[in-house]
């Protein structure tokens, strides 16, 4: 399932608070990570043209998970659907990924991938006092999904690989256990946590890791704890992840009709044509945010 000879695919997230901030990751793992690079991709709600890199737009994922647009509710949940997004990379490419969030930087030599075995990494300090309400709700709902129970570690990390036959393998599991599409298990209920207090939170790389060790724990090579002299996350001072930028990109992708045109800047929707200005606000209840952007 791990293979060392064939590299690694690269899949950098970004939401679009983050562009700025993708050529510095980008440049780090070419000059820090050991193993071969395959393919260098970007999944982003921004419209960007970067040399040699794949660009996804959230939207597209979407649809290719969800054609008919069925989970709208879960779609909406930014952070849940960059999860999602992540649990489903083997959709792109087959082998080996490395995940990584735009604002990571890579800070020296690290290598993932080694005889066959992986290298992964764990946070022992992350179940602090702040996190204890994550690692209890994450517990839970790794319990409902496949009953496994949580390690006294936490795989939340900055960069992690994921094998697509395991992430295909969770599916499975989780289909067989449910006896529905996992995506509807998920909707289903993380749209009814929402209600309910958040009792329940997906963590992708909690689920990986856990699955990981308890079904493939000879595939592991180490597992390390985290260290700035690999990778390290920059605090970045931007917007909420459910507002700004994404949370107007969400919007406008999702009632976007194929004729309309891009608009990645919600001060801009009062450039946009007034039949499309007036079918967001009549019939999809946007309020303008800005003077001038009702339809006469």
């Amino acid at each position: 399932m791990i293979s060392s000879d064939k590299g690694i695919h690269v899949f950098v997230f970004c939401c679009a608070e983050y562009e700025d901030l993708i050529d510095q990751c980008l440049s780090s793992i070419k000059s820090y990570v050991v193993d071969p690079i395959l393919s260098y991709n970007v999944v982003t709600n921004k419209t960007l043209n970067r040399k040699d890199v794949n660009i996804i737009k959230d939207f597209d994922f979407w649809l290719l998970l969800d054609p008919e647009f069925k989970y709208r509710d879960l779609y909406n949940l930014n952070w849940y659907r960059q999860q999602i997004f992540k649990l489903s990379v083997d959709q792109y490419v087959t082998g080996n990924i490395l995940i990584v969030d735009a604002e990571v930087i890579f800070t020296g030599p690290t290598q993932w991938i080694h005889n066959g075995t992986v290298d992964i990494y764990d946070d022992p300090n992350f179940y602090g006092q702040s996190a204890k309400s994550f690692e209890e709700t994450s517990k839970k709902f790794i319990k409902f999904l496949l009953n496994l129970d949580q390690l006294p570690i936490s795989f939340v990390s900055e960069s992690v690989i994921f094998s697509t036959e395991i992430l295909k393998n969770i599916k499975k599991d989780i289909e067989f256990t449910h006896k529905k599409h996992w995506i509807k298990v998920l909707s289903e209920i993380l749209i009814k946590n929402k209600s309910h207090n958040w009792d329940y939170t997906l963590s992708e790389y909690e689920l990986y890791g856990n699955y990981l060790y308890k079904n493939h724990k000879n595939l592991i090579h180490e597992i390390k704890h985290k260290n700035p002299e690999n990778f390290i996350s920059r605090k970045v001072n931007v917007t909420s992840i459910t507002g700004g930028k994404t949370k107007w990109l969400t919007f406008y992708q999702q009632v976007k009709g194929v004729d309309w045109p891009e608009c990645e800047n919600e001060e801009d929707f009062v450039n946009l044509p007034e039949s499309i200005r007036k079918e967001c606000i009549e019939i999809f209840n946007y309020e303008p945010k800005h003077h001038g952007g009702k339809p006469k």
